[in-house]
């Protein structure tokens, strides 16, 4: 059939952020659906280690297949939806693991920036990622966070390792990990991260998908070879 008119509008977003104390410049694709009432809730959503989804910016920009699901499923929904490019201006392939940027105050300074424009409910901000995504939301229940201010409306990752986490504190968020019982980043670690959240008063959903692996896919070979998302 004829291909369909997209049910929302883009804008980009171009700003500047801190890494490990280095400024980095960031960008980030914002997606609003076309008919909407009131102050829209917003979604805020982190790429993977392997950007293999939407380009935006005039190809300056990339987010993974999560993100772009998230922002075809989130605009139907009324959400906007503002996918962030933590590796935007940098030469960071998927196996870098060690240059990857602390993305997490990336998402806090552009929620700053997003929360003074009337088009959206400040009270609802959600923040969500996938893989090296779901890692950053980790931060957001982790001692070091800004436990003070109540930065999110609930959080969700997608598919964490949970192999390093910081001291998980109570937060005024639910907060919800879903991962593969195939998955190659085993279960054990975010079992035990979920105890630690628990036992700290929080609230928590850990959704187990039956036979999908990390990208909740079924097929569960395991073949010599270079894995495409650089693991």
């Amino acid at each position: 059939g004829p291909p369909q008119e997209p049910s929302y509008s883009t804008e980009i977003f171009k700003f500047e952020s801190v890494s490990r104390g280095q400024e980095r410049a960031v960008i980030a694709q914002l997606s609003i659906p076309l008919i909407r009432k009131g102050p829209l809730p917003v979604i805020l959503t982190q790429h993977g280690s392997n950007r293999d989804g939407v380009i935006f910016g005039g190809g300056e920009g990339k987010t993974d297949e999560y993100s772009s699901r998230i922002i075809e499923e989130g605009t139907k929904r009324g959400f906007a939806v503002i996918a962030l490019d933590a590796f935007f201006k940098t030469e960071i392939k998927p196996n870098d693991k060690q240059r990857f940027p602390d993305a997490y105050q990336y998402a806090l300074d552009l929620k700053e920036i997003l929360t003074s424009d009337p088009r959206f409910d400040e009270e609802s901000f959600f923040y969500t990622g996938f893989s090296y995504g779901a890692s950053q939301v980790g931060k957001s229940v982790g001692i070091r966070s800004n436990s003070y201010r109540k930065p999110w409306r609930a959080v969700a990752a997608a598919e964490p390792g949970c192999n390093v986490f910081s001291q998980p504190i109570k937060v005024e968020f639910p907060i919800l990990i879903i991962k593969g019982s195939e998955s190659h980043y085993y279960l054990e670690p975010c079992q035990y991260f979920v105890k630690m959240l628990r036992d700290a008063g929080n609230v928590v959903t850990f959704s187990i998908v039956k036979g999908a692996n990390h990208f909740f896919s079924t097929d569960g070979r395991i073949i010599r070879g270079v894995a495409v998302n650089g693991c």
